[in-house]
């Protein structure tokens, strides 16, 4: 009878790093809003940009965005930045922008700059907050939302880590052939 306890927590461990594909926030299970089912306007917002300034998605118009909500303490959000760094060289120059936006509290902006100059993050990133992540239904992370050149919601992709292929296919969608 042990070994098949130790064999059904061995599965159950299995089954568990399996489908964590996304970090979630105390809130965890809590339903998202189904944002992409229509066009509805994108929540504005503006956060303390790393490097300086102030970061705002008002300051995007005219271009295709792909909202990133992560934090430092997500793995799936860390594994997923050479994926964005990779969509963002390829693609900013055709009128998309990622903006991503750290919920991590209670860092400063001086140590997120640290830590996504350690990692090479070559995008712009914001430094935000739950609050602004929930307003995009954002309850686990990364989740990124695509908001079009006229600032309405595009598309919002499943929470979780996305592949270089699945960020691109879905790129493609939003991005009018230049």
């Amino acid at each position: 009878m042990p070994s098949r306890r130790r064999a059904l927590a061995g599965w159950l461990a299995v089954l568990a790093a399996a489908t964590s594909l996304a970090c979630s926030q105390e809130e965890e299970g809590a339903a998202s809003p189904a944002l992409g089912e229509s066009a509805a306007a994108a929540p504005d917002f503006e956060v303390t940009r790393l490097g300086g300034g102030r970061l705002s998605l008002s300051q995007q118009r005219g271009k295709v965005v792909l909202i990133d909500f992560w934090a430092t303490w997500c793995r799936p959000c860390i594994e997923e930045i050479p994926a964005l760094n990779a969509a963002y060289e390829r693609h900013r120059g055709d009128g998309f922008e990622i903006v991503a936006i750290a919920v991590d509290d209670p860092l400063t902006p001086e140590q997120l700059e640290r830590w996504t100059a350690e990692r090479d993050v070559r995008y712009p990133v914001g430094l935000g907050t739950f609050e602004l992540a929930e307003r995009y239904g954002a309850f686990q992370f990364p989740h990124q939302v695509f908001v079009g050149a006229n600032g309405e919601i595009l598309e919002e992709l499943p929470p979780g880590m996305h592949t270089e292929d699945e960020l691109e296919a879905a790129i493609a969608r939003h991005l009018a052939p230049r």
